[in-house]
């Protein structure tokens, strides 16, 4: 079990609407929460497009309650603004105060305690974050 499913964004269209990239992540993710294997959702992104204020994080949120995960299980954090900045705050923000450790095996999911991550992102996400997250933040689902 991990102590939580955090979900990278990938894009939302100018109403609001995740891409389907986006979509399938979350999915993925969603489908975790709802089997039991974490408590927790945590959806990264910020407000990044000039004709919408919305976080994509916000967005990613709604999309998790429509498909019926309680709001007391999701957590958003919109202060990242890149793949990096997922991991960073999110680790620092989240993991680190919540005492979540956050062990990494590169690129598979495997069955550990309840003190690990799974990070739901997609193949130059994953690559690019674990080579700047020093390969110790998180465990990865692709």
């Amino acid at each position: 079990m991990y102590s939580a499913v955090i979900v990278l964004a990938n894009l939302m269209s100018a109403e609001g609407i995740l891409n389907a990239e986006s979509r399938a992540r979350m999915d993925m993710a969603i489908d975790a929460v709802k089997a039991g294997e974490a408590p927790f959702l945590v959806t990264c992104g910020w407000a990044y497009r000039e004709d919408l204020n919305l976080p994509i994080a916000y967005a990613m949120r709604d999309y998790a309650l429509a498909a019926g995960v309680l709001s007391d299980r999701i957590i958003v954090e919109k202060n990242s603004r890149d793949t990096v900045g997922d991991a960073v705050f999110t680790h620092r923000n989240l993991a680190i105060p919540r005492s979540w450790d956050t062990q990494s095996s590169s690129n598979t999911v495997t069955k550990q305690s309840r003190t690990s991550c799974m990070m739901v992102a997609g193949t130059f996400s994953t690559n690019l974050a674990l080579r700047v997250a020093q390969s110790r933040l998180f465990n990865w689902c692709m």
